[in-house]
C-alpha cells in the first residue's frame, strides 16, 4: 500500500479559508451596521462600545481565528444587529449565510425534518437568541434537542457559525450541559457585551 495515498485518504477535508474581503472591513461593517440600525428606527450612536465590537468582528472575519463566533451578554446591546450586519457584509461579497432564530430552529425540527437537516448542514449559519428556545421538542413521539444537535453536527463538520445569546458562560453550562459548554470553548471565539440596552 502507498503510505502517502493512505495518509491522504485518512486526512480530513481542508479547513475553509478565512474571508478575503477587500478594503477597510471595519468601515464596511460599520456601514452595514448603520443600515440595520436605521431599519429598526433606532438612532445610530457610533459610541466606543459599538466601534470596539465592529473592530473585533472585522478582525475575526479576516484573521486566523476560530470558525464560530458567539456574541453574548446584556439585553438590547446590539448582538442581533451585529449578526445581521455580518450577514449583510458577507452577502454583499457573494457569501450566503442562512439565518434563523433558536426558537424557529426548534419549531422547524418539530415540523419539518428536511428543512431542519438543510439548516443543520448549511455551509454558513447564523442562529439568533440562543437560550430562549425549548431545549427539547417532540417529533413523532421522540424527544430531540434541536440546538444541541445542530452544535454537535457543526462541531464535527467544522462549519462557520455565528450565534447570539443573552446567556453567559455559566448559563450555557446550566442550560445545555457540560458537554455542549465544553464544545463551545473549542468552537467559538466570544465577544461579550456589557453595554446597557439601546432600545427605547
Amino acid at each position: 500500500m502507498d503510505k502517502e495515498l493512505f495518509k491522504q485518504a485518512l486526512a480530513e477535508e481542508p479547513a475553509s479559508p478565512r474571508f478575503k474581503l477587500p478594503g477597510n472591513v471595519a468601515e464596511q461593517l460599520e456601514e452595514c451596521y448603520k443600515i440595520v440600525v436605521k431599519r429598526r428606527e433606532i438612532p445610530y450612536s457610533g459610541d466606543a462600545n459599538t466601534l470596539g465590537v465592529i473592530n473585533k468582528v472585522s478582525k475575526w472575519l479576516t484573521g486566523d481565528y476560530k470558525r464560530c463566533l458567539l456574541l453574548y451578554g446584556s439585553v438590547g446591546s446590539g448582538k442581533t444587529t451585529m449578526a445581521e450586519s455580518i450577514c449583510k457584509l458577507l452577502g454583499f461579497y457573494g457569501y450566503t449565510i442562512l439565518s434563523t432564530s433558536a426558537l424557529d430552529l426548534s419549531r422547524t425540527a418539530r415540523e419539518d425534518t428536511e428543512k431542519f437537516s438543510y439548516i443543520m448542514n448549511a455551509k454558513m449559519l447564523c442562529i439568533d437568541d440562543m437560550g430562549i428556545e425549548p431545549i427539547t421538542v417532540k417529533h413523532y413521539g421522540s424527544e430531540i434537542s434541536p440546538f444541541v444537535e445542530v452544535i454537535y453536527h457543526r462541531y464535527k463538520k467544522k462549519l462557520f457559525t455565528v450565534v447570539t445569546s443573552n446567556l453567559v458562560d455559566e448559563d450555557i453550562k446550566d442550560v445545555y450541559g457540560e458537554r455542549v459548554a465544553d464544545r463551545f470553548k473549542e468552537m467559538f471565539d466570544k465577544i461579550y457585551y456589557t453595554h446597557k440596552s439601546y432600545r427605547r
